[in-house]
């Protein structure tokens, strides 16, 4: 670890953060939406109220 506190980028590559990032990166907007119960797109104001988005019914 550097002095500034930062890892290399072996280190940083191996971490369950960069890891995890990638993995979530991977998911669809469709697998939030059923494992949380919302439409994240909708959630974060996005999108208008009343604009339809791919899933919802």
């Amino acid at each position: 670890m550097s002095s500034e506190g930062l890892v290399d980028d072996t280190t940083l590559a191996r971490s369950s953060v960069v890891a995890n990032n990638a993995m979530n990166r991977g998911r669809g907007l469709e697998s939030y939406r059923r494992e949380l119960g919302v439409d994240p797109v909708r959630a974060g104001g996005l999108v208008p109220t009343g604009t339809p988005t791919a899933g919802s019914t």
